[in-house]
């Protein structure tokens, strides 16, 4: 008995870990244009409008990945890229929506923090960059599990994130710590460092993003 559930537990240890792979293989193969640049250009930061258009691919590469965490007895290639297919305008344009937003968050806190009333506003500008983050993250889990239209799923997400903030605030470190990783080497970032942190920041969203995607029925009479 034991060595039966020992075998068990090996083969399905094996399985997470040849599907975690996978994903990886595939965010790479999906983030091909955006790591291509990333190696041509030398310094990032002074054309940041130009990667953060290229980011948008970044939004179905994350559904396509998110789908692969829910179901990761799946053949993940197949799961990957027909949920890619299938969302790649709607979650391209909430990546894009986010990340335009975070932007000029970002700007604003640069400009006002040096001002007297920038430590004040520092809570504030933190809060908010979270608070985007987390729903747009939220919002590309709904999309994932089969929700079809972002802006339905918007405002549950956006509620949800600011209910349970700190679920809200670990999902966006967890994101900026993948980022700094793809930032720093792009090629073992995502081979190695992707489905663990990926997988951390998905089950932090779930929650708030099947909600939206399948309210009750008392909700939807509201």
């Amino acid at each position: 008995m034991l060595s039966r559930v020992s075998r068990q537990s090996w083969e399905r240890l094996f399985a997470l870990v040849w599907a975690a792979l996978l994903v990886n293989l595939n965010l790479t193969a999906a983030l091909s244009p955006l790591l291509l640049a990333l190696a041509l250009v030398a310094e990032p930061t002074t054309s940041w409008p130009f990667f953060l258009l290229l980011s948008a691919l970044c939004g179905p590469a994350l559904t396509g990945a998110f789908a692969c965490f829910s179901a990761p007895e799946s053949t993940s290639t197949r799961r990957f890229w027909s949920t890619w297919r299938r969302t790649a305008l709607s979650a391209a344009t909430t990546w894009l929506t986010a990340a335009a937003l975070v932007a000029v968050l970002v700007l604003d806190a640069r400009f006002l923090l040096g001002t007297r009333w920038g430590p004040a506003l520092a809570l504030f500008f933190a809060s908010a960059t979270t608070l985007v983050t987390a729903t747009a993250l939220a919002v590309l889990t709904g999309l994932a599990a089969g929700a079809t239209s972002p802006r339905r799923l918007l405002r549950p997400c956006l509620v949800g994130a600011a209910r349970r903030w700190w679920l809200s605030l670990a999902s966006t470190t967890v994101l900026l710590t993948a980022a700094l990783f793809v930032l720093a080497a792009p090629l073992p970032g995502l081979l190695l460092a992707a489905s663990p942190l990926l997988y951390a920041a998905w089950t932090q969203s779930r929650l708030s993003a099947l909600t939206a995607a399948h309210p009750t029925p008392a909700a939807r009479h509201r």
